[in-house]
């Protein structure tokens, strides 16, 4: 028995996130790091949404990897402020998503401040104004699935739905709309 989507689809799925990404932010230095982080996002989004868990051993790793190489790469372009508004908003994220979780009812995990944490690092790498559309939009993007979901009876009250998919999307449509979009416009 097979647990979440084939495996044409989640390579689908990654090569297309990976072209939106390369087209998003252009011939960069840090784009094979936000290609990385595509695949591996297809990879924990079929997991959350097959077992509604986000694994400890491929979020946290991805963390710190992601946070050293964004360091070296900071260090190659001399770009520490940015490096530093990286980290700062992965901690922001992971704190507003932290207290979250915490709230009776809240619905979301410690798999989802951790994702989150994670998202904030790339995010805030690009700019404040990607950081925080990364965090708003994917309460937008989870609104309609759940509405659906609800209205067609595959899901309650008191179902626990993933989250770690909105928080992908998410993330991908804030850097899109804020980078790839601003790249066409100037371009």
């Amino acid at each position: 028995m097979r647990l979440g989507p084939p495996a044409w689809l989640t390579a689908t799925l990654a090569g297309a996130a990976s072209a939106v990404l390369a087209l998003s932010l252009g011939p960069r230095l840090v784009l094979p790091l936000f290609v990385a982080l595509a695949v591996l996002a297809v990879v924990l989004g079929a997991i959350d949404i097959a077992c509604k868990r986000l694994p400890h051993k491929l979020v946290m790793p991805a963390l710190w990897v992601g946070s050293a190489l964004l360091a070296v790469i900071a260090l190659v372009n001399w770009s520490w402020g940015t490096w530093v508004r990286a980290v700062l908003a992965a901690a922001a994220f992971f704190a507003v998503f932290g207290v979250l979780a915490s709230l009776p009812g809240g619905g979301l995990g410690f798999g989802d401040v951790k994702l989150a944490a994670l998202l904030g690092l790339f995010l805030g790498w690009l700019g404040w104004r990607t950081a925080l559309l990364g965090g708003l939009l994917p309460w937008l993007v989870n609104a309609p699935v759940v509405l659906a979901l609800l209205l067609l009876g595959r899901a309650g009250r008191r179902s626990r739905l993933p989250f770690g998919p909105a928080l992908l999307v998410g993330a991908l449509l804030a850097i899109v709309i804020t980078v790839g979009v601003a790249t066409i416009i100037t371009g």
